[in-house]
């Protein structure tokens, strides 16, 4: 964390869909095993994926496969890569017809690296920082089943999880 200014936040991001397939009660512990499986060997090996975040925008849907995914990246290429591996984690493979890329025509002024201040409960204050750009590290993987009170953990690597399924 040494290499976070203290005025920003440090730079996070999440990447989430909807299994369309199941629902509450036709998804099982064995069907969340093989998730958890296709999530550690795309997300998980190694030091685990590295996300290039950038100011760029690729646009995946396909509502009836429960995709609606919006990847901030710092090109095309690497949006796409992302999306890849989501998708496989689902066991589909991209349509690229239903993807589209865009980004700001005045990047500097729309997404500034520093932001400007304003007067904020009583102080000024530095705004937040929008669309910064920043590799981010994939830390972990829950499966959310309506129904349950606790998400269950599929791939974990930062301990904040220990009963994960992958493990």
């Amino acid at each position: 964390m040494e290499d976070v200014d203290v005025e920003f936040a440090p730079v996070t991001g999440e990447v989430s869909f909807r299994l369309m397939q199941y629902d509450s009660d036709t998804i099982t512990p064995a069907i969340a095993q093989v998730l958890a499986t296709r999530v550690r060997s795309n997300f998980a090996v190694g030091g685990g994926y590295q996300w290039r975040k950038g100011r760029g925008m690729l646009s995946y849907t396909d509502k009836r496969k429960g995709y609606q995914l919006q990847i901030l990246c710092r090109n095309e290429g690497s949006g796409r890569e992302l999306v890849d591996r989501v998708l496989d984690v689902g066991q589909d493979t991209p349509d690229w017809e239903k993807a589209s890329y865009s980004e700001n025509l005045e990047e500097g002024a729309a997404y500034p690296v520093i932001p400007p201040t304003e007067r904020i409960y009583g102080e000024i204050r530095r705004l937040p920082r929008r669309r910064p750009i920043a590799t981010v590290r994939f830390q972990y993987a829950l499966l959310h089943i309506w129904g349950l009170q606790n998400p269950i953990p599929l791939v974990d690597r930062t301990g904040l999880w220990p009963s994960e399924l992958a493990s």
